[in-house]
């Protein structure tokens, strides 16, 4: 009974002590939720670094304190100093990052960089960073950090790529008010909606261009330049063009951001004019019908009277068979699923009916053929264009041409003119989704695992993490992960929200997994600032009163 006795005692002292603590807190709580709401701040950006890139510059900088919602990067060729008149010519809107390129800068000429940051109204803060100065360099070759404009939380890991290997944008010119010619370094297959590879804006007010349509050019036959079909452009407006990362050369090559993958043009107010194309139903369409007036169908040649046998009837005697010449096709190509672009190194003619003209077999089995469905002789009357049915594989097959005549009027000949070539398949099965995906906290990080997914096609390409900031309502893209991925940590997470992600498995052809999902609570931090110090040191007295009640009793016991 003296032990409860004791400790009750030693208790109540402890009550005694904490109550005036209690009020305290209590009184400085009130005082805190009485007094008014300061108005949100956006600090200044106090450090940037720059580092000199090929006709680009990575630019890097600490966080401004605040609610900040993003930064907006400002440059120009002339240093801007507090008593001079002087402004920075170019504005960018960088996003919510502490990291951003400059490209399309040009070597050996200094550029000066400032920051700033903006809240969520577009507040921004009131001073410019200390302004620093940077050199592109051609001789530079580090690798470049990613440019993430216009794309939220959407991060786009770039590697070191070997230039061989890099598509680079050659040159940018608008055609018409509503033609864009963009030539590129390399050969590239332009996959279906091709035009969203490209982005168009305004390189002053950053306001979008809408690219409504992307094509190879015809005319082209090496297949390197692309014609873009936009909104109407404003003249003489200099826009910034942007080749997305999914583009692929015929050889494998990719683009890189930082590596000439932007260009600037200037918009025009030349008409546009629609082109009438000649084909061979309506030959009166071609100009230059006439002057290249191309033998008749090989299959009733003229029958001359030298051609009559003298001791048969003029009825009875066959026309001669066209004499083979030198004609030859130069190449085949299947430019997207339902296209075959065929090349010859002369003029040619086609039957009344083309589609006889040619035939496309698979080489391993002759009894299965793609269906032609159109066929369609281009302006230079060397260029064939065939339309046909989708094919369900990418095995090899026989292209055959049949009964074509050049401008000479000889036969090109079948059997030295069949050639080999890879129909382009239209795979849409994405591959399996990774399993077992499941997060946890770690230090205040999100700790990602999974188990890989089975790829059983084969052209698994890549893991991309997606994160949420809207409890899993909408999701955009964080990280772009390697196929032998199987864990990932994501930092700088707040304390005690909930973070939602998404992990899909992505194929060579673009082709999507649904996903899988987890989510990750990130705890809150102690306490801080007066209320939790107050807090906390009474809860170390209480702790402390009530041990050496309980010292007491057991001594005394």
């Amino acid at each position: 009974m003296k032990k409860i006795k004791i400790f009750a005692s030693s208790l109540l002292v402890a009550v005694m002590i904490l109550a005036p603590c209690v009020a305290i807190i209590k009184t400085a709580k009130a005082e805190v939720a009485e007094a008014p709401v300061a108005a949100t701040v956006v600090g200044d950006v106090n450090v940037l670094k720059a580092t000199a890139g090929d006709s680009s510059v990575s630019l890097e900088w600490e966080a401004a304190k605040g609610n900040v919602t993003g930064y907006k990067v400002y440059y120009g060729t002339v240093s801007v100093k507090n008593d001079n008149e002087a402004k920075y010519t170019q504005s960018l809107d960088a996003g919510n990052t502490l990291k951003y390129v400059v490209v399309n800068l040009e070597n050996g000429k200094t550029y000066y960089f400032v920051v700033t940051a903006y809240d969520s109204k577009g507040v921004e803060s009131d001073f410019y960073s200390p302004e620093i100065f940077s050199v592109p360099m051609s001789s530079l070759s580090a690798a470049l950090i990613s440019m993430p404009q216009d794309q939220g939380n959407k991060v786009v890991a770039t590697e070191t790529t070997e230039d061989s290997k890099v598509i680079k944008i050659e040159k940018v010119e608008a055609v018409d008010t509503i033609t864009v010619k963009v030539t590129l370094s390399v050969a590239v297959v332009l996959p279906e909606n091709a035009q969203d590879l490209f982005t168009i804006q305004d390189n002053k007010t950053l306001d979008l261009l809408k690219v409504n349509k992307a094509e190879l050019d015809m005319e082209d036959v090496t297949n390197k330049t692309v014609l873009l079909t936009t909104d109407v452009q404003i003249p003489e407006t200099e826009y910034l063009l942007t080749l997305g990362g999914d583009l692929k050369g015929t050889s494998e090559e990719v683009v890189v951001s930082g590596k000439s993958d932007a260009l600037l043009f200037k918009g025009t107010d030349k008409e546009h004019v629609e082109k009438l194309v000649a084909t061979t139903e309506d030959p009166a369409l071609d100009p230059a019908a006439e002057a290249d007036k191309l033998p008749a169908d090989p299959a009733v040649p003229e029958v001359k009277p030298a051609d009559v046998v003298a001791d048969k009837p003029a009825a009875e005697v066959l026309p001669a068979a066209p004499e083979v010449g030198t004609t030859e096709v130069k190449s085949v190509k299947a430019t997207d699923e339902k296209t075959i672009k065929i090349v010859f190194t002369k003029k040619i003619a086609l039957s009344v009916d083309p589609v006889t003209n040619f035939a496309i077999v698979q080489k391993e089995n002759s009894e299965k053929t793609l269906e032609i469905t159109g066929v369609k002789l281009e302006e230079d009357n060397t260029t064939v264009t065939l339309t046909i049915k989708e094919s369900d594989n990418e095995k090899i097959h026989s292209f055959i041409v049949k009964g074509i005549l050049d401008i000479d009027g000889k036969l090109v000949d079948e059997v030295k003119n069949t050639k080999e070539f890879t129909p382009i398949y239209k795979d849409i099965t994405p591959p399996e989704d990774a399993t077992n995906f499941n997060g946890e906290n770690i230090e205040y990080k999100a700790k990602l695992t999974w188990a890989a997914s089975l790829n059983t096609a084969g052209d698994f390409k890549e893991y991309v993490l997606y994160k949420s900031n809207d409890g899993g309502k909408n999701y955009s893209v964080f990280k772009k992960l390697d196929i032998k991925a199987v864990t990932f940590e994501v930092a700088k997470l707040a304390p005690g929200k909930e973070y939602n992600f998404k992990l899909t498995a992505k194929d060579k052809k673009g082709n999507e997994s649904v996903g899988v999902l987890t989510k990750v609570l990130i705890p809150e931090l102690p306490a801080t600032g007066p209320a939790g110090v107050y807090a906390l040191m009474i809860a170390a007295l209480g702790f402390g009163v009530m041990n050496y009640g309980r010292k007491l009793a057991n001594d005394k016991a």
